[in-house]
């Protein structure tokens, strides 16, 4: 299981790892070699959603209407994404070992912002400004207990998912890829640093418990983390 295709390129999960700063070795080494490959990482990271639907209010956070299950957009992003592969000359093969994991790269946690007629997907300290609207997709490779909160400049936590669940986290299944979450938040008028993550562990947890251990960096027993850094100005 070396991330590689049968054609010799690299699997589009190999890919993800690398967008996710968890490259496998081999992949470090084929991308060093590679150009067709370094092409698909690049166009992969310029790839935008579609304008997430409008908030009813401005107020932060915000809960978002639900998507159908059936959501078309996401896939007009994968078929974006075979679109790009296609014009770099490399067929789309999906192995068996397409489905590998890495242990210690279970979460990720992905952050877009609302920008129109697009919503792009923001990288650890980028700078966002009050009144955006903040999107999520997640990628958790175990089941578990979902959430996503936040933690402004005033050290104050606010929870961004599941906003529809009394404080709880949200049950979810494994997916090996990244799922938007049917909720976004708004942002308010507070300068400074908004750290955003997710959350996932083994058994049910509640907002305060997690934010409190968010906030002093102690993660229980049987959780993991992932998330990123922004500058509200």
């Amino acid at each position: 299981m070396n991330g590689l295709r049968e054609d010799g390129h690299l699997t589009d999960l190999a890919l993800e790892y690398a967008l996710d700063g968890a490259p496998l070795d081999a992949t470090r080494a084929h991308l060093d070699t590679c150009g067709v490959c370094r092409a698909r990482l690049e166009a992969a990271r310029d790839i935008e959603l579609p304008a997430m639907p409008e908030l009813a209010a401005p107020t932060a956070p915000v809960l978002q209407t639900p998507e159908p299950a059936n959501r078309p957009w996401m896939w007009a992003v994968w078929l974006a994404a075979a679109a790009v592969a296609a014009l770099v000359a490399v067929p789309l093969l999906r192995p068996a070992d397409d489905g590998l994991r890495v242990k210690g790269a279970g979460l990720s946690l992905q952050v877009y912002r609302d920008e129109g007629e697009t919503s792009a997907r923001l990288k650890d300290g980028d700078p966002i400004a009050p009144g955006d609207r903040l999107g999520f997709r997640v990628r958790n490779r175990d089941a578990g207990y979902l959430m996503v909160l936040g933690i402004d400049s005033a050290d104050a936590p606010y929870l961004c998912y599941p906003q529809h669940g009394g404080g709880s986290a949200e049950e979810v299944g494994e997916s090996p890829r990244p799922r938007p979450l049917p909720e976004a938040i708004r942002m308010d008028d507070t300068p400074g640093t908004e750290r955003i993550v997710a959350v996932l562990c083994e058994g049910p947890f509640d907002f305060e418990t997690m934010a409190d251990a968010v906030s002093e960096d102690d993660l229980p027993a049987g959780c993991t983390m992932d998330g990123l850094t922004l500058e509200k100005r």
